[in-house]
Parts: structure tokens; C-alpha cells; sequence
């Protein structure tokens, strides 16, 4: 079976919502909990090979993290797309001009393609791709980042990754390793320290619950803690969105000048399109929150995805500006 395109593995990894994952990689941890939890309570026979399960599972956490995380940014805009050029240099990026061609019509973002293609399969590559993008020393960033927590839990985090992030990192590099010999070898004779297994396991928690932290306070300094404030925030962010968008349909409505014996079709169709739009917004943020645990988070994703649909159609009327 030949190898899928670039194109069809963006497709296929979209289908499975994977560029989401740097919310969602809480409940890959969730369920490798329960299963090492079973391990322990019922005494399976099978736990040298659920042992080496959990290395491969982790690293995926920590690649779909980072590389859910890398869209992200890229496709918040400037300042993260301005450097998107040294990553092209930096990690030799090379793009067929059929996908490039899929960007310009829409039917997948910079941030997917880019996040597609980047290399995550060591330590190094994670921190050379984020430094780039977040044009400051990823790693030694995380040595150091700490900011005020309401929850003293979240404190005690920050000094903990402080005072172990030499074993964290040397952890994850460990788990890399494990997970390529594991995936590229039979390894039936490999015996796995079931006491090196779990603490990698729980450093990638660590690192990952950290490494978060520290984007998102790069993302929005001012962010609040709990998840009511959170959803409340968005909620604001919405209806500031929908006032924009609002103003420039508006903008734009006055700004062409029918025949007057066109203008009632004219009002009734200009009328019928932004229902349409609005309605194809709602379904999109529906299917979103759909794909998103429920409660809370579920809202959060409506939210954000209505923030999203918002400021594509922004920048879209904008661009459309310029020719009238």
C-alpha cells in the first residue's frame, strides 16, 4: 500500500480532531491511569506488556501536544507567522506547491500544514520548533517560569519543575528512546524498570502540565484561573466579536448601491446570507463542543470555536474592503 500524501495525512489527523489535543491529552492520561490502576488491583498477568505501552502512549501525548499546540500559535497571526521562515530554515522544511495550494484555498490552515510537518520526535526538535515560534529559549524558559497562583497547588508545581527539571527532561528523553526502540523492534527481551517507566510517565505529566502553563500565559498574561471566570472571559470575547462582525456587515451593506428596483431583492438576499452565515457558525461551534468533553469544557469549546468562525469572517470582510 502506497505511503498517504501530506494532504491526506492532514485530512485523515483533522478527521480525528488530533490538532485539538493540547486540551485533550488530560484524558489519555486519565486512561492510562485506570489501566495501570488495574494492573495493580487485579495482579494482571499481562503487565510486562502493558508496561511497554505506556512509553509509546506518552510520547503520543507529548507529540500531539506540541504539535496541536504549534497550530495554535501559528494560526493566531502575527507575531508567530513572521517566524515561521527561520523554522523552514532551521529544520529544512520542504512543502510540495499542491499542498501550498490547499492553504490558499482554505481547506486547511498554515498552523495545520506547518504543525504536520514539523519533526517531534526528540526533546531537541520540541525545543528548537518552539523557540523559533515563540522567539525565546523554550526549555530554559520552562526552568524558570513561574507566575502568581491563586491555587497553592499550582505554586508547589512551579517549585517542583524548578527543582527537578534535570531528571524531567532527561525523563522525557527517556521515553522518546524507549518509544522508538519499542516501535522499531520486536524488543521480547527488552525488561523494562517498572519504577523508570512510571516516574517518565508522571515527569511527561509534569512537563506537559507545565509546558502549558507557561504558552498559555504567553498567549493571554492576564488570563484567570478558575474555569467560570475562564468561560465568562470568552463569553466577553464573543460578544465583541459579534459586535465586529455585525459593524462591518453592516459597512458593507451601505457601501454597494443597487438599482432601487433591485434594492428590496437586494436587502431580502444580503438578509439571507448573514442568517446563513451565522446558522453555518452555530454548527460548527455545535460540532466542536460535540468533540470536547462535556460540561465545562464543552462550553469552552463552543465558545472558542464561535471566537474562531468570528475572526475568520473578520479578516475575510476586510480583505474585501479594499476592493470597494
Amino acid at each position: 500500500m502506497s505511503q498517504p500524501s501530506t494532504l491526506e495525512q492532514i485530512r485523515q489527523l483533522k478527521a480525528r480532531n488530533e490538532f485539538s489535543e493540547n486540551r485533550r491529552f488530560h484524558k489519555r492520561f486519565t486512561e492510562i491511569d485506570l489501566l495501570l490502576a488495574a494492573v495493580k488491583n487485579h495482579n494482571i498477568k499481562e503487565s510486562a506488556a502493558i508496561l511497554k505501552y505506556i512509553p509509546s502512549a506518552t510520547v503520543a501525548c507529548l507529540e500531539g501536544f506540541c504539535r496541536s499546540t504549534l497550530k495554535e500559535l501559528i494560526d493566531k497571526g502575527k507575531p508567530y507567522t513572521n517566524r515561521v521562515e527561520d523554522l523552514e530554515i532551521k529544520l529544512q522544511l520542504k512543502l510540495r506547491f499542491s499542498v501550498l495550494l490547499e492553504v490558499q484555498n482554505r481547506s486547511l490552515t498554515m498552523g495545520e500544514l506547518i504543525a504536520h510537518v514539523l519533526p517531534c520526535s526528540r526533546l531537541e526538535d520540541i525545543n528548537t520548533a518552539f523557540s523559533i515560534v515563540l522567539d525565546a529559549p523554550f526549555l530554559s524558559s520552562l526552568k524558570t517560569y513561574s507566575r502568581h497562583s491563586i491555587f497553592d497547588k499550582r505554586a508547589y508545581a512551579y517549585q517542583y519543575f524548578q527543582a527537578h527539571y534535570s531528571e524531567i527532561y532527561t525523563d522525557i528523553q527517556r521515553l522518546f528512546e524507549l518509544r522508538h526502540i519499542l516501535s522499531h523492534e520486536i524488543a521480547h527481551d527488552l525488561c523494562l524498570d517498572e519504577t523508570e517507566v512510571l516516574r517518565c510517565y508522571q515527569n511527561a505529566r509534569i512537563f506537559l502540565d507545565h509546558a502549558q502553563d507557561y504558552i498559555w500565559n504567553v498567549l493571554e498574561p492576564d488570563r484567570p484561573e478558575t474555569v467560570p471566570a475562564i468561560l465568562e472571559k470568552k463569553r466577553r470575547e464573543k460578544d465583541d466579536m459579534d459586535k465586529q462582525v455585525l459593524a462591518l456587515l453592516s459597512d458593507m451593506r451601505s457601501a454597494f448601491s443597487p438599482d432601487e428596483h433591485c434594492q428590496e431583492n437586494y436587502d431580502n438576499t444580503y438578509d439571507i446570507a448573514v442568517q446563513a452565515w451565522l446558522g453555518y457558525r452555530e454548527a460548527i461551534a455545535r460540532h466542536k463542543a460535540s468533540k470536547t468533553p462535556s460540561g465545562n469544557w464543552g462550553s469552552y469549546a463552543y465558545l472558542q470555536s464561535t471566537i474562531d468562525s468570528s475572526k475568520q469572517m473578520i479578516k475575510s470582510m476586510n480583505e474585501q474592503r479594499t476592493f470597494y
